[in-house]
């Protein structure tokens, strides 16, 4: 049995087994009315079930592809350069952005998120961004500064939610 075929329709399920826990424990939110028909379990159990809906088309992506046939693009490289790949330069932008989010939840403890939302957003900017693009610092800050005042703006304002404030 070759583990990595069953790689995407392991993961679906762990999703999926996540969302329906999510959605499970939103229930145990005090239920505060928001405005209109919205109260505070509604946007938490939306999340719940986008990843249950997620999960499943990645186990059902995964489950359809175990019934095609292996093309040669789909063959395994034996070669020697396959090999010498290391762990890091694998996961070397997952490793980081996991990093630079535990990094945000610290800073918005202390700074809070007007603070330090847009320096996560910069940092995750220029970690995904393709190395062409690289020269655009102006443009990230500028996105990042202004994605995160509309967002709260958003978050304050139209959903009447207080975001946090750090120590400030």
């Amino acid at each position: 049995m070759n583990s990595k075929k069953y790689n995407n329709l392991i993961s679906g399920l762990v999703v999926m087994v996540l969302g329906v826990a999510y959605y499970i424990q939103s229930f145990s939110i005090r239920v505060t009315r928001v405005g209109g028909d919205y109260n505070s379990r509604m946007f938490p159990q939306l999340i719940a079930i986008v990843f249950i809906v997620m999960g499943l088309l990645l186990a059902l992506r995964n489950v359809r592809s175990l019934f095609e046939r292996p093309t040669v693009q789909d063959q395994p490289d034996t070669g020697a350069v396959a090999a010498k790949i290391s762990f890091w330069a694998l996961h070397k932008k997952v490793i980081i952005i996991f990093l630079i989010s535990f990094a945000y939840v610290g800073l918005m403890m202390v700074f809070g998120y007007l603070i330090a939302t847009p320096i996560f957003m910069f940092c995750f900017m220029l970690i995904l961004t393709p190395k062409t693009l690289n020269h655009r610092f102006v443009f990230n800050i500028v996105l990042s500064l202004a994605s995160s005042f509309l967002f709260y703006v958003m978050f304050r304002y139209g959903f009447t939610m207080i975001l946090p404030k750090g120590i400030f």
